[in-house]
């Protein structure tokens, strides 16, 4: 299973709004230029180069604000932007770490076994054809994303995106597997 855009805040990844995706993080420029290195989560980057423009959030800011893409290109092995009034080093750095949202339409296109996460937040979880829970939130880790589940007893419950836990996901269920796993007295570790 691969999520292809993040839906919402980093590392917590929540639903931001029904119209945009986070897409991709900024990092730190790169050539001698004002190019941004483009870190996309899906690891797609071809839907980049359509965009004229994109909707930026700033580590600083809480709302989004629209920049102009002057290129998208390939600098020295690495993806980045260079975008208008940010054309040198100094000024494109203070970008760095924002994360960059696009429209579903401007997304990276779904494959078989790929879901958006936006579209599964509040998803029904069982396990063993019972209820176990919802889908509360997805937390990249880095190695794995991990499943935040709201269990029906009300704890929440941290659930690693390994298929020893998960047996699919979609967007009308997600399967657990392994009970034995998640039997009260040895349940995936709750959120305090």
């Amino acid at each position: 299973m691969q999520f292809l855009t993040r839906a919402g805040e980093e590392p917590h990844l929540k639903s931001s709004t029904e119209e945009h995706f986070y897409t991709a993080k900024l990092g730190k420029t790169v050539g001698v230029g004002g190019a941004l290195v483009v870190h996309s989560f899906s690891g797609e980057y071809s839907h980049f180069k359509q965009l004229t423009s994109i909707l930026l959030r700033l580590p600083s800011e809480n709302e989004p604000k629209r920049f102009i893409v002057l290129r998208w290109e390939w600098v020295h092995g690495k993806f980045a932007v260079v975008i208008k009034g940010y054309e040198d080093k100094e000024t494109a750095a203070t970008l760095t770490h924002a994360l960059v949202l696009v429209t579903r339409d401007s997304a990276a296109e779904l494959r078989e076994d790929e879901v958006y996460i936006q579209d599964i937040l509040g998803t029904p979880v069982y396990l063993m054809n019972k209820r176990f829970g919802i889908l509360e939130a997805v937390y990249d880790l880095g190695v794995h994303d991990c499943l935040e589940v709201k269990k029906e007893s009300g704890e929440m419950v941290m659930i690693p995106l390994l298929e020893v836990f998960v047996r699919s996901v979609d967007v009308r269920c997600i399967e657990l597997q392994n009970h034995e796993l998640f039997h009260e007295d040895n349940s995936s570790m709750p959120i305090s």
